[in-house]
């Protein structure tokens, strides 16, 4: 009936339901030259076929369930996450819309709220990425100048602390009023952790943080560096010397000079990053549980 359909009436709304419900049929897996079946071919042969019934360019789709859920399944079971991968993919998805205002504003759309709000570390960048290519310019033709200011702003506030970047400089004080300087530090891992003495999830995340330290991660090479981002000096002074935190450079900015919020989207507390010996972030936003795994992982790499 589908094909029926498909056949009489190709133009019409239903037929291009019905095309793009079709699923690429896998053809049997060739050998390869050793004899043996290429087990990756249904992998490459699906992927590369998923779009072939899908027509970008047909507005229309847009006010169908098919679309999105087409793009859901394609971004998260098809494409590798990694964002340079995923940034090829999406700018070739959106080039595929060619004149169509609906679908070209859907596809930026979706992926845009899709990448911004991902789970997955470092998929950040490739938000930026869709914001510095269609928001910037102008091309994201449906949003006001407000919205499309915030969203850029957004996106410069992501922008300095991708995964891969250097870290930015923090110029601080230490308890004693000390200069203390991130760059300062000379360490195979520098752990930096914003944190508010009177956030409840602080109050009990940080002393976790520091028994991983004391167990495992000192051992590794790792040093912490705890940066004060609410609460008052007194309650700061108070919480390091009742939970015992020693062992780790704690600093605060009572000027906010370095103005560390907007280097290291500090919008929620417990923050933690990453850092290797060159201040670079392989990881950010870790809970305890998977530094202490991400710390294992980079060790046994370098064995």
């Amino acid at each position: 009936y589908r094909n029926k359909v498909i056949a009489e009436h190709p133009k019409s709304l239903l037929a291009a339901i019905f095309k793009a419900m079709r699923e690429p049929e896998v053809k049997p897996m060739p050998r390869k030259a050793d004899g043996t079946l290429d087990s990756t071919y249904p992998y490459r042969y699906y992927k590369a076929h998923y779009w072939d019934d899908v027509d970008l360019s047909d507005g229309r789709l847009v006010r169908t369930p098919i679309l999105e859920t087409r793009l859901n399944r394609y971004f998260t079971q098809l494409v590798a996450p990694v964002p340079d991968s995923v940034i090829v993919e999406a700018d070739a998805l959106i080039a595929k819309t060619g004149n169509d205002k609906e679908s070209f504003k859907f596809l930026v759309w979706w992926l845009t709220l899709h990448y911004e709000s991902s789970q997955i570390m470092g998929m950040d960048a490739v938000f930026v990425h869709l914001v510095e290519k269609y928001y910037v310019t102008k091309r994201a033709y449906w949003v006001t100048e407000e919205q499309n200011e915030k969203i850029i702003n957004r996106a410069y506030t992501i922008a300095p602390n991708l995964i891969g970047q250097k870290a930015a400089a923090l110029a601080l004080q230490d308890t004693a009023g000390k200069p203390a300087s991130l760059y300062d530090i000379k360490a195979k891992y520098t752990i930096l952790v914003f944190w508010d003495p009177t956030c409840g999830h602080c109050i009990t995340e940080v002393p976790r943080l520091d028994s991983a330290f004391n167990a495992s991660w000192k051992n590794k090479g790792a040093v912490m560096f705890g940066v004060k981002t609410e609460g008052t000096q007194e309650e700061w002074l108070k919480f390091i010397k009742d939970k015992n935190l020693k062992g780790w450079i704690h600093a605060w900015d009572p000027g906010y000079k370095s103005n560390y919020r907007r280097f290291y989207d500090v919008y929620s507390t417990p923050l933690v990053y990453l850092l290797d010996a060159n201040k670079k972030i392989p990881a950010k936003r870790l809970g305890v549980e998977q530094l202490e795994e991400f710390l294992q992982r980079e060790a046994q790499l370098k064995q």
